[in-house]
């Protein structure tokens, strides 16, 4: 039933951006009015959200009640740094592509089944922040807990993503900390960040053990399980970066044990590392930690102004997305 809903949701977005827009609305110079800003501080008042306007949450909210996810969003949703938890379901289940969701952590549940929008400083915790994105994810991050696994009709098989499912958008500046494991005799495709990915990835990592334990899964990616987008300025601590790189490239990126396992895609610029050289020295002899950092080529290229290189044996880490470490039960900006 949730599939046939998301079907006419879609085939309805599709149409109303086919529609011509209002000639007049381009001849009019007047200021817009600023958006009337709703504040939601309860459940009931969570569950009252339109399919758009603009809203801001004004404290932590518990779900105790049944949740039904709202089904289309084109507003504006600022989480006020707070969280929710209880949802026991996607907050929403389509994000529309001009909609937006910034400072919003979700506690054991996902942000949305699709989003075509933007998500900017969101973070999930026991689940991928979405399913399936065509939109833009930025500064967000995913902690806690072994994934679920969603149905991806294009690959006729279950993808389990750490961060999101199946991108087909651009994700940048965000992680996943969280264990993703395949155990389903369905499972196929198993990443850290990203299971299936077409589309851009960059300036992120993923550093959650991946585990393939059924015969069946047989793409199990420390960042990526499958790939035939972009992917740029990426780490992980697993042993493979990518499992099928299949078409598209792969730049200045590194993994402990190979790039990929299998396929033929691009590789520049990248390279193998153990755990202690990926990991930033105690010593920064020449004050830059950045040529320092695991030896003068390991992250080269790589922007001070996005990445914390740190100089005591730490991973490099983000500097606009809030770092979490595993198992923290709720993270603050």
């Amino acid at each position: 039933m949730k599939y046939i809903l998301i079907t006419l949701l879609l085939s309805t977005a599709l149409a109303l951006t086919a529609c011509p827009s209002d000639d007049r609305s381009r001849n009019d110079n007047r200021s817009a009015p600023p958006p009337q800003v709703t504040r939601i501080a309860t459940a009931e008042d969570l569950q009252h959200i339109s399919d758009d306007g603009t809203y801001l949450l004004t404290a932590d909210i518990t779900v105790t009640g049944r949740w039904t996810s709202i089904a289309y969003f084109r507003g504006n949703l600022d989480g006020g740094h707070h969280v929710i938890r209880g949802l026991g379901d996607s907050l929403f289940i389509i994000i529309a592509k001009d909609a937006t969701v910034t400072n919003l952590g979700i506690l054991d549940s996902d942000l949305a089944y699709i989003n075509s929008g933007q998500i900017s400083y969101t973070y999930a915790t026991n689940y991928s922040l979405v399913s399936h994105n065509y939109g833009t994810i930025y500064n967000s991050y995913a902690i806690d807990g072994d994934t679920l696994c969603d149905f991806f009709p294009k690959a006729d098989a279950y993808v389990c993503g750490g961060l999101v499912d199946f991108n087909k958008g651009t994700i940048y500046n965000s992680y996943a900390t969280r264990d993703v494991s395949c155990t389903g005799r369905d499972t196929r495709y198993c990443g850290g960040l990203v299971s299936y990915n077409e589309g851009t990835i960059e300036n992120s990592y993923a550093t959650g053990d991946i585990s393939c334990r059924n015969s069946v899964s047989h793409h199990c990616g420390g960042l990526v399980a499958y790939n035939e987008g972009t992917i740029r300025n990426t780490y992980t601590t697993d042993n493979f970066l990518v499992n099928n790189h299949a078409e598209g490239t792969i730049g200045h990126s590194y993994a402990t044990r190979s790039l990929r396992r299998t396929g033929s895609g691009t590789i520049s610029d990248s390279d193998i590392r153990t755990l202690d050289q990926l990991q930033c020295p105690s010593d920064s002899p020449d004050g830059d930690p950045v040529l320092t950092c695991a030896g003068a080529t390991t992250y080269d290229g790589w922007s001070s102004n996005i990445w914390i290189f740190g100089n005591d044996n730490t991973l490099p880490r983000l500097a606009d997305a809030p770092f979490c470490p595993p198992s923290a039960r709720a993270c603050r900006w």
